[in-house]
C-alpha cells in the first residue's frame, strides 16, 4: 500500500515507479485523493474505490463507498478537459 506516494514526484519518476512494481509484478494498492496529479495511476489500475463522506439532513455524518472502473473513469477525465477547453474557449 502506498499513502499518496506521488503528490511530491515529477511524472516521470512516479512513472518509473509504477512500471518497475508491473514489471514485478506487484499489485498494489495507492492511497490518494482524486486530483490531477494522481491521474498519472490511471493508466496502472483495474478500478478505483472512493469514500465519499457527507453530512444527512439529520445532520448526522455519512459515509458512502463508491466504485468506478478505469474506463469510467477515463471517460470522466476525458469529459472535464473537453469542459476546461470549452470554457476556456469561451472566454
Amino acid at each position: 500500500m502506498i499513502d499518496e506516494a506521488f503528490a511530491k514526484v515529477d511524472d516521470v519518476y512516479a512513472t518509473y515507479v509504477l512500471n518497475l512494481f508491473e514489471s514485478f509484478g506487484l499489485q498494489t494498492m495507492i492511497v490518494a485523493p482524486l486530483d490531477p496529479k494522481s491521474l498519472i495511476v490511471v493508466h496502472y489500475m483495474d478500478y478505483y474505490v472512493m469514500t465519499v463522506k457527507s453530512t444527512g439532513e439529520d445532520g448526522k455524518d455519512r459515509s458512502r463507498i463508491l466504485t468506478m472502473t478505469k474506463e469510467l473513469i477515463q471517460q470522466k477525465m476525458r469529459q472535464a478537459k473537453k469542459a476546461e477547453a470549452d470554457k476556456a474557449a469561451s472566454k
